[in-house]
């Protein structure tokens, strides 16, 4: 996942960093090129929300019970 969004903001900043710059002679980005940055960007965000909801979320419904003392520790 990690490269996914390394890879998300790596695209980004290449399409977008030229357009920034305000370079003259840069190539035009292209509407799908605009899109698939957004979209990636976005996919990225939605990543980072899942995982900060996965580590924060409790189970109320289910009891904690301790670790039996004939399993294997780790």
């Amino acid at each position: 996942m990690l490269r996914t969004a390394l890879a998300g903001v790596l695209l980004t900043a290449f399409l977008a960093g030229p357009a920034a710059a305000g370079e003259k002679n840069s190539p035009k980005l292209t509407q799908e090129a605009k899109d698939g940055a957004r979209i990636t960007q976005e996919n990225i965000v939605k990543m980072k929300l899942r995982q900060v909801q996965r580590a924060t979320a409790p189970t109320p419904s289910l009891p904690q019970v301790p670790p039996s003392p004939s399993a294997p520790a780790n």
